[in-house]
């Protein structure tokens, strides 16, 4: 199960990352308690350790049915349910029981991981616009620092892969490539008004403020200490998304989904410094550009 779970996680990963390789220096352990519903049929999932990749079985389970923390508690990540050794529903037809649920489109999946949107950090449009891809260590400067096994030469040839923020009814992970897993599990979700939602968040109990691997706002965001709760409020509008900190409203990650597709385009800009034909800023950035 173990082995399995591991397998799991670094496919996960991968996906959300095109295929990154990703270190791993411990499981994470979470001290959620929520039970899981699911919101519309769906058929189950197993991972295929042999093809390396999830595949679709002649299984479903039905709109309504409920799963407890028993279930789910050795999963590491927050794109999938476990409802038993080795199937799984899709993130995008399960939440909180009894809770609020995020808009589909803004939902991970990794069942469709390779079409699926990313949410971007501000930081890459700021680069985009001004052709410079060096400003993208003015977000994240352990690309040039990381201390690892395999520490880069040149960050933008050896990792050009392109950071993300991944939302799902149960959590959300903030991911930088070859760097970090910064994970949160969700012990509830609650809608305040019509864009934004409070969450309460449970961290990794061996995670620490110094993991967080993008500087920006990295201020403002709320002290992580022995797996304790912390809140969040998500901002959602259009396919911007802002998340502050739950008690002093103040801004901890500004984003601005993206299709997989301009995010390969991205990753070429970054590798070449020269932005490609279809590689656009995004109307909810020029108009805020325009603003200032």
């Amino acid at each position: 199960m173990k082995k399995l779970l591991s397998s799991l996680l670094v496919l996960i990963t991968g996906f959300i990352l095109f295929s990154q390789d990703i270190q791993l220096w411990r499981t994470p352990s979470y001290l959620i308690n929520v039970d899981y519903e699911i919101i519309k049929d769906s058929p189950l999932y197993e991972y295929n350790e042999a093809l390396d990749k999830l595949i679709k079985l002649n299984l479903f389970v039905n709109k309504g049915e409920k799963y407890s923390i028993n279930t789910y508690k050795e999963h590491f990540g927050v794109s999938f349910l476990a409802v038993n050794d080795n199937q799984f529903v899709d993130s995008k037809n399960y939440k909180i029981a009894n809770n609020d649920e995020f808009p589909n489109d803004f939902v991970y999946s990794d069942v469709e991981s390779t079409t699926c949107p990313r949410l971007i950090p501000i930081w890459y449009f700021d680069a985009l616009k001004k052709q410079d891809r060096d400003l993208i260590l003015i977000g994240e400067s352990k690309r040039e620092s990381w201390d690892g096994d395999i520490t880069p030469d040149v960050w933008y040839k050896d990792i050009p892969q392109v950071s993300s923020f991944v939302l799902s009814n149960s959590g959300m992970g903030i991911y930088t490539p070859l760097i970090a897993l910064y994970i949160f599990k969700f012990q509830s979700v609650k809608k305040i008004s019509n864009s934004r939602y409070e969450v309460v968040a449970y961290p990794d109990i061996e995670a620490t403020d110094d993991e967080l691997t993008w500087d920006i706002y990295k201020e403002n965001f709320p002290h992580i200490e022995n797996g304790k709760p912390v809140k969040f409020i998500i901002e959602i509008n259009g396919k911007a998304m802002k998340v502050y900190n739950g008690k002093t409203k103040k801004i901890c990650f500004d984003l601005i989904q993206e299709s997989a597709e301009w995010v390969k385009l991205y990753e070429s800009f970054i590798r070449t410094n020269n932005i490609p034909v279809g590689l656009d800023l995004p109307k909810e950035y020029l108009e805020r550009s325009n603003k200032k």
